[in-house]
């Protein structure tokens, strides 16, 4: 019993020991150069445990010139006159090397390099046949040197495995291999450094082996490499030794941690502190109604939060129809942002909008700002029957527009919608922002969109015509017809000059914009608005019409075989005046037009009056001097004058263009797109 024990007691110590043994071997290991060795340390014993020849860091490679095939390995002076460095002969050594693929020959000849000049390196390759291509063929693109001629220079990945008593180790390389033509045949000059393909080692303060790696480095002054296995070989890591205890930068690390989140609790305090305000601050009072006096009766004077002066709309619980207005108003102004702010309250509805808004009859003020402001009306009523909203009560007090030409419209209590918007309206329903309450909108078929989409353009028609009999537009009135009617009274006489039925080219009472405009309002009537990218002429500027003649006079004369103009129902129906149309030209302005009768222009063909007017708006300073001053020396005063003789002639060329569908040619539809 006591001998088992023994035996017991021995086996236990003995695996002990192979586990000390075997733990002290799966130790560090370090390498590191001195001189011309490699020492191989074992950072816990301290000491070196094994010395090898260092690698290669330069050598040459002597080709032969037909085969190509390595003849010798050269470690010996290398004679040239760029002073290549070189080395001695290396001691011989265990290690077994494969460089680059070649593998080093046992019998290494020992030989010199012979030094000759590029001629006569020349004349032996021409001698001896040999055909290197771009060396003879192109001599401007290698660089000829005393010893020989440079054929390439190239990067390349070297490796190097290393038979130690710890096991392979295995050396990479970033090597330059430069291969020089010679008459002993081509030579490669193959130039190293070692290099880590693992990321570096840091060895920290309280690292055990700081010191002996700190000491190693101060002595040998050379890199010191720790050796990683990786599937039983081993991998070059550079160590860094770091001076931050792990202490240090633990507590460094808590530091810059609780900096980052004092930063980001000081700015969500700053962005929230607002919203906080206004949930907390003025909960109760958000909205006050100061005065009930306002331009409009159902807008209110008030602050928003106690300080922002705002206008209010209200809108009562219990009336059904004020309630559906307020539904429509939340839907279109998901569409088109007008209102600031929303609440509710058990008893209205609130909805507050910016002081700056004012009403359509209160921004009316000249023909050009008015005409701007109602396309960008139509535009918005374009955009809401794209989307499947009609039925817009569009009046002159219903139309609001705001500092950013947002579109504000009231009286939407009979706004239709189609089942898809409805659908859309669900979704935004569940969405951030006013709720929405889809059983208060009247939702109708697709199909019966389009008698909605009239009663708008005729709502549309009406607000053009009423902002044209305004008073502020009653300065500018000379029409013959009375701008007192009523809209529906004056609907007969405003079509009459629907353009595409009684086409005109004569003499009218009625400036070049009223007839465009009843034009317009003609089409809007009678639902038939061109639907192209080129507006209306009513919304041209007088640039933008000059364009658009010009071009369509050179499509006209580019094109004679069409003969655009004789053939176009709108000439065959038009009428015109008998006379020719330069008796509506000064004699002597049109002397000037004409250079003094240089270019001939054919006065009873409207052919030719286009030409004159693009010629001349196109050339205008080559104008003769007297010509020029007839208008101030503005092109704009040129325009204007035409314009005036011929009130009819942009509407005559936009709808003949029409006719020959010209008005979705990329060249007119860039005339009318924003710069």
């Amino acid at each position: 019993m006591v001998r088992a024990l023994a035996v017991l007691y021995f086996v236990t110590v003995c695996l002990c020991k192979v586990n000390i043994r075997k733990e002290k071997e799966s130790n560090d290991f370090v390498l590191f150069k001195v001189g011309d060795q490699m020492n191989l340390y074992n950072l816990n014993r301290h000491q070196v445990i094994e010395t090898f020849s260092a690698p290669l860091h330069q050598f040459t490679t002597v080709h032969d010139r037909i085969t190509n095939i390595p003849k010798e390995r050269n470690s010996e002076i290398i004679e040239n006159s760029d002073n290549v460095n070189t080395l001695q002969p290396l001691p011989d050594t265990e290690s077994i090397r494969n460089i680059g693929g070649i593998q080093n020959n046992v019998n290494v000849k020992l030989s010199r390099v012979q030094n000759y000049g590029s001629m006569s390196m020349q004349r032996t390759c021409e001698v001896s046949g040999i055909n290197i291509p771009g060396i003879l063929s192109n001599k401007s693109n290698r660089q000829i040197m005393s010893g020989g001629m440079i054929l390439s220079k190239e990067k390349r990945i070297g490796v190097e495995y290393i038979r130690s008593s710890i096991g392979v180790i295995i050396c990479v390389y970033n090597e330059v291999v430069t291969k020089i033509f010679r008459e002993g045949g081509i030579v490669e000059y193959i130039d190293r450094e070692i290099t880590t393909i693992i990321n570096r080692t840091t060895v920290s303060r309280e690292s055990i082996y700081k010191p002996i790696i700190s000491y190693l480095m101060s002595v040998h002054n050379t890199p010191i490499y720790l050796l990683k296995e990786i599937d039983n070989m081993y991998y070059f890591s550079q160590i860094i030794v770091s001076d931050v205890s792990e202490g240090d930068k633990l507590i460094l690390d808590r530091v810059i941690l609780c900096m980052l989140w004092v930063g980001l609790s000081i700015g969500c305090i700053f962005l929230f502190i607002p919203v906080i305000i206004r949930i907390f601050g003025y909960k109760d009072n958000s909205i006050i109604i100061t005065n009930k006096i306002c331009t409009d009766s159902r807008m209110y004077s008030g602050t928003l939060f106690g300080k922002k002066s705002v206008f209010i709309r209200t809108f009562e619980k219990t009336n059904e129809k004020e309630v559906k207005e307020y539904q429509n108003l939340i839907l279109l102004n998901r569409i088109q942002t007008t209102c600031m702010y929303t609440e509710e309250t058990n008893e209205y509805y609130y909805m507050v909008y910016p002081k700056e808004i004012q009403s359509l009859s209160e921004l009316i003020s000249t023909p050009r700002s008015t005409i701007d402001m109602l396309f960008m009306i139509y535009v918005y009523v374009q955009e809401l029957h794209d989307k499947g909203i009609a039925g817009v009560n569009l009046s002159v007090d219903n139309v609001f527009i705001t500092q950013m030409n947002t579109i504000l419209l009231l009286g939407v209590e009979n706004m239709v919608i189609t089942h898809e918007i409805l659908k859309r309206a669900e979704v935004l329903a569940k969405n951030e922002g006013p709720p929405i309450t889809t059983e208060h909108l009247h939702c109708i078929n697709r199909k019966y969109l389009e008698i909605w989409m009239r009663t708008d353009y005729l709502s549309l028609a009406e607000l053009f015509y009423s902002t044209h009999t305004s008073t502020y537009n009653n300065p500018r009135n000379t029409t013959g017809i009375c701008t007192n009617k009523p809209f529906s009274d004056a609907i007969p006489d405003i079509l009459l000059y629907d353009y595409r039925k009684y086409p005109k080219f004569i003499i009218d009472v009625n400036t070049k914009y009223q007839i465009e405009l009843f034009d317009w309002i003609s089409s809007l009537v009678n639902n038939a608005v061109i639907p192209s990218k080129v507006p209306h002429p009513l919304f041209w500027t007088n640039t933008q019409s000059l364009e658009f003649l010009s071009l369509f006079s050179d499509f006209v004369f580019d094109h004679p075989k069409l003969k655009v103009l004789e053939t176009s129902r709108i000439t065959l129906l038009m009428q015109s005046d008998p006379s020719n149309w330069d008796v509506y030209i000064d004699a002597d302005l049109l002397n000037y037009l004409t250079r003094n009768g240089k270019y001939y222009y054919n006065t009873k063909a409207l052919r030719d009056l286009l030409r004159l007017i693009r010629n001349n708006g196109r050339h205008f300073q080559s104008i003769p001097t007297p010509g020029q001053e007839y208008f101030n020396r503005e092109i704009s005063v040129f325009i204007t004058y035409f314009f005036k003789r011929f009130s009819y002639i942009i509407l005559f060329i936009y709808y003949t263009a029409e006719e020959y569908g010209l008005l979705n040619e990329k060249i007119f539809v860039e005339i009318f797109q924003p710069q």
